[in-house]
């Protein structure tokens, strides 16, 4: 009986709370007024609550009790979801002034983000209504942090949901303090991101990386001081910063140096030349005050980190003098390479931007909410931040350093690597990559780009069987299979990249070539191709979503080389295409040679190239609709009665060539695949060059087989033709 009217009492007062929340305005539900009755001890607020920083509703629900305290350091499964209910018009009230609620405009900032139209006037028109969030005023909203222990990191799934359904919105992460307020600054502490670079702390941990990778990384290759560069620049010590950096001649000695990979922008006012490079060695040294700044604090960073000697390109290369660049060019591959560490720069756009200094905050604002602790009986409150977990990605692409062509060699070929970033400190070494605080970035391998790869690790002959890496380059492939699909990606790349000297296109991916020679020992290396492959290496073709560009005014490589363009291109995939033995029986390669402009430089310039080929050659026409997208150029044959191929062409102005030769090259189920030919002037008949590649298909055709009849297209030209490729 007593139950009963207990039972009743507490009913009544249910009603008659819910029936004021009517009238105030307030969201608490029956759920937790029959917990407030149970759990009536109300909280002791201590001085500097910092309630001013959410809501009363925010307040009362959320951050008044240590509801999030309890949960910080749990594993997921332990955990309990913490919830909000609200509606739309006090979201959107308390997230505006005079309110300015932090939780509240995180939530609404987070909504837009993933729905821009959730909160306008109007109807929703998504064609899927239960994917589309729509937030009218009287919408109920239940907010909710699913929350989780990432890495050491706290990270807290925001979700709302309405009478739609459930959406997930973002992730955070909750720091307990700024890291430049961090005690706490060893490797692998737990810790708000760095954006101040240029702090003490920032280089002492990069010291650290640098003698933890020397000394006790077993996967990396063991560090041995090797002869400096012909010229570095001595900076001195950090203990005699006035001391004036200079150029030296090193004569073969042996230390330690940095060397520095960073992108140019606007031409340096400042270099050494034939006219000052006395007065830079013997004179009064480098004037910190006209070299670039990005130089200078390179200077100032090689110094801090106790090193004596620093390579720059615009310093320890005479730039007005063609034979030292040439000479020094060719070395370019063990200088990066031997560099006890590199700095590479892709905070800057420009060599006058320098990098040591604060990075901006990240796009995402940084969040701060008050943390409710038990103490004594009652609480004490600390301001907590909350980033997305977005804020910490990792991404190389947006850097102008990495859309430069000598760039890519000098990041794949240095062993350790500092990288100034446009966030943060980082490091990469063959083994490790670390960043100065913050949560680690989420990502796939496999999606990563070519040039962040450990390149060492890649092309170590050891792993060639079992690959270290299932995601990169292919989960399938091993061997020299796997070499060859990594050269593949690596040219893909640097054909993307932007090459201010046309005569560089060539010399800048020579040191990854030379790399590569150690492991295809037995391979020639034939102006951006290899001769074992070659018969699938002549089939890239300009990426057709890019736009065509120009034939390069001056010669810098033979027609059938990809260096011969300046579009990016693309690689035919080996491995759906016919096995060299195969397609032996309609074409081969006999012969392939080039000339060097410089003996000295086996991986550099060329002034010719040829190959010499047997195989089917049939002349036919070529026809162009420049106003379609897709599928522009058609190869038909000259009555225009039996092929209609589809075509790509290499260049801007190739589609002027009306009268084209097919030579059939491979096959890749269910396709022929070759390259268009056009004759040499004074030729004799056997001497072509290339202008593009066909493939037997139809635009909007659908085909299952090589079809017989194509290939006999080919075989009605007669006997296979020996042609020489110019």
């Amino acid at each position: 009986m007593k139950w009963n009217i207990w039972q009743s009492v507490r009913q009544f007062i249910l009603f008659a709370r819910q029936r004021l929340s009517a009238i105030t305005g307030s969201t608490s539900t029956s759920e937790e007024t029959e917990a407030t009755l149970e759990t009536p001890a109300p909280a002791v607020l201590m001085q500097g609550d910092h309630h001013e920083l959410v809501c009363n509703n925010c307040w009362e629900q959320f951050f008044k009790n240590d509801r999030l305290w309890t949960q910080l350091g749990l594993r997921r499964s332990e955990r309990s979801d913490i919830l909000l209910r609200t509606t739309g018009k006090e979201l959107l009230n308390a997230a505006q002034a005079p309110t300015n609620c932090n939780f509240c405009q995180l939530v609404k900032l987070c909504v837009e983000r993933q729905f821009p139209k959730a909160f306008a006037p109007g109807p929703s028109f998504s064609p899927f209504p239960m994917m589309a969030l729509k937030i009218v005023p009287n919408t109920s909203l239940v907010i909710r942090f699913d929350a989780g222990n990432d890495q050491g990191f706290e990270v807290f799934n925001l979700v709302v949901s309405d009478e739609q359904g459930t959406f997930n919105l973002d992730s955070f992460v909750l720091n307990r303090e700024e890291a430049s307020q961090s005690s706490n600054y060893s490797a692998g502490s737990i810790r708000d991101m760095n954006l101040d670079v240029g702090r003490q702390q920032s280089f002492e941990l990069a010291r650290y990386w640098l003698k933890e990778c020397t000394t006790r990384h077993t996967d990396c290759p063991s560090y041995e001081a090797k002869p400096l560069p012909t010229r570095v620049v001595d900076v001195g010590s950090a203990d005699d910063p006035i001391r004036p950096p200079r150029l030296i001649v090193t004569h073969g000695s042996v230390a330690p140096y940095a060397a520095l990979s960073y992108c140019w922008g606007q031409p340096q006012q400042w270099t050494t030349t034939r006219d000052n490079i006395s007065d830079l060695m013997t004179g009064g040294g480098i004037d910190l005050s006209v070299v670039a700044t990005t130089i200078k604090d390179a200077i100032v960073a090689t110094r801090r980190l106790g090193l004596q000697y620093l390579w720059v390109d615009s310093l320890c290369i005479i730039q007005d003098d063609e034979e030292d660049k040439r000479a020094e060019i060719s070395r370019m591959r063990d200088i990066y390479k031997d560099a006890y560490c590199t700095l590479i720069i892709e905070s800057a756009t420009d060599s006058m931007d320098g990098f040591l200094r604060r990075q901006p905050d990240p796009d995402f604002p940084v969040y701060h909410l008050p943390l409710a602790k038990p103490h004594n009986g009652g609480y004490t409150y600390e301001v907590v931040r909350l980033r997305n977990v977005a804020t910490y990605n990792y991404e190389p692409q947006k850097a102008a350093v990495n859309g430069r062509a000598w760039t890519m060699e000098e990041r794949l070929l240095s062993q350790r690597k500092l990288l100034y970033t446009q966030k943060q400190l980082r490091w990469e070494c063959q083994s490790q990559k670390r960043q100065d605080g913050g949560f680690p970035p989420r990502g796939t391998t496999g999606r990563d780009p070519t040039y962040v790869q450990p390149f060492y690790k890649v092309i170590d002959a050891k792993e060639l069987e079992t690959p270290w890496s299932p995601a990169y380059p292919e989960p399938d492939l091993k061997g020299q299979d796997k070499l060859r699909r990594f050269w593949d990606l690596l040219v893909n790349e640097y054909t993307a990249r932007e090459c201010t000297n046309p005569v560089d296109k060539i010399r800048a991916f020579g040191g990854i070539a030379a790399e590569f020679q150690r492991v295809f020992p037995e391979d020639k290396y034939l102006a951006g191709l290899w001769k074992d492959t070659l018969f699938l290496g002549l089939l890239w073709c300009r990426n057709g979503d890019v736009a065509a560009l120009p034939r390069p005014a001056k010669y810098r490589s033979p027609s059938w080389s990809w260096a011969a363009i300046d579009s990016e291109v693309l690689t035919e995939r080996f491995e759906w295409c016919l096995d060299k033995e195969k397609t032996a029986q309609f074409f081969e390669i006999l012969d392939g040679e080039t000339t060097l402009r410089s003996a000295n430089a086996p991986y550099g310039e060329v002034t010719a190239g040829k190959i010499t080929v047997r195989g089917y050659l049939r002349k036919g026409r070529l026809l162009s609709d420049e106003s379609a997208r897709y599928n522009k150029y058609t190869v038909c044959d000259e009555d225009e009665s039996e092929i209609h191929w589809n075509a790509s062409l290499d260049a801007l102005g190739d589609s002027e060539e009306k009268v084209i030769w097919c030579l059939w090259t491979t096959e890749s189920t269910p396709l022929i695949r070759g390259l268009l030919l056009v004759p040499t002037v004074g030729g004799g008949g056997i001497y072509y060059r290339r202008i593009g590649v066909f493939v037997s298909q139809e635009s909007n055709q659908r085909k299952l087989q090589v079809d017989d009849s194509e290939r006999d297209w080919f075989r009605k030209s007669g006997e296979r033709r020996v042609i020489i490729l110019v």
